[in-house]
């Protein structure tokens, strides 16, 4: 009776220390990217997670199969007073648009505590008035900064005031780089989402219509932010085609009668209208005549100097608002 052979089992274990090999050096040089200068090609675990986050939303979309996802998104509309300051929250990540004026550094610092962030991974200046980037710097100084991004000015538009010195400064000495955007322009990277750039589209002869902005969507539902953007770029981004359309829309410029005109608030069409703006401000914002815009419309207005503090979460098909006064 002939003798059977023996199986080469060398050939499947020796299969199966390169396969485990190569596992474990990819592993450790993609740990290593994340401590040192690597080349560019070589990812982050982050990345790793958003493009596996992106195949998987890709094949459900391409299969019209249903996404299923436990994240939220938190947007945090931060009450600074007469100025701007959203927090938004996603898969672990934050992202912060814009910063309050000087006097509300200490307002958003510790919203941000209380929050639990240590790390801005999306730092995003909509323009450089006063009350929009007064904090700039010392969140910069004070928290983990990721990429920051802005639109650009033309050569008599950029500031000298000490808040926006300040900025620049505490950007250099963290050895960071602003990347500049603007309609049409390569979205911002949020997680697996990203930030669309409505505007500016152009150049403007103010720093509030060369503001930088943006639209994000998260499943079946969406939010613009606009920063200060008036008539003029309001018109442009229009006439260019761009998508403004939005369930939430932060209404430009704190509510004045320079924004917000009525074939942009169509264009947007919100189910609910966002102003951040300070109780008894000078300026007399929000406009009488924009509140009622809005109203007649039926969007459901938010305002931080009547309501405080205003959260919107979106589980990527519903919405839920709540405020904190």
């Amino acid at each position: 009776m002939a003798n059977k052979k023996k199986k080469n089992k060398s050939l499947v274990n020796w299969r199966f220390v390169i396969v485990a090999s190569v596992i474990l050096s990819l592993a450790a040089i993609i740990t290593l990217a994340d401590y040192f200068t690597l080349p560019s090609f070589v990812p982050t675990w982050d990345e790793v997670g958003d493009t596996l986050d992106e195949i998987k939303n890709d094949i459900a979309s391409n299969y019209d199969l249903p996404v299923t996802n436990d994240k939220e998104l938190q947007v945090h509309y931060i009450d600074v007073g007469q100025g701007d300051s959203i927090l938004l929250r996603y898969g672990g990540k934050n992202a912060l648009i814009d910063s309050g004026d000087v006097d509300a550094t200490n307002e958003v610092m510790s919203y941000l505590n209380a929050n639990s962030v240590s790390k801005i991974d999306v730092l995003i200046v909509s323009h450089p008035d006063a009350d929009h980037i007064g904090s700039m710097s010392e969140i910069i100084d004070n928290y983990d900064i990721g990429e920051i991004y802005m639109s650009p000015l033309s050569e008599d538009l950029v500031p000298t005031t000490n808040v926006y010195t300040n900025m620049l400064l505490s950007i250099s000495q963290k050895g960071l780089k602003i990347n500049l955007r603007e309609a049409g322009d390569k979205p911002i990277k949020f997680g697996d989402l990203e930030f669309e750039c409505v505007a500016p589209e152009g150049e403007f002869a103010s720093k509030n219509n060369s503001s930088l902005a943006l639209r994000l969507v998260y499943g079946e539902t969406s939010f613009l932010f606009t920063g200060d953007m008036e008539k003029e770029s309001e018109k442009s981004t229009l006439q260019r085609g761009y998508n403004v359309s939005a369930d939430v829309l932060k209404v430009a410029h704190h509510g004045s009668s320079s924004s917000s005109i009525e074939k942009f608030v169509d264009a947007v069409a919100p189910k609910y209208a966002i102003i951040s703006v300070g109780k008894d401000n000078r300026y007399k914002h929000p406009s009488q005549e924009v509140i009622e815009r809005l109203s007649e419309k039926g969007i459901k207005v938010y305002r931080t100097d009547l309501d405080g503090d205003i959260v919107v979460v979106s589980d990527g098909k519903q919405l839920d608002v709540t405020t904190q006064k």
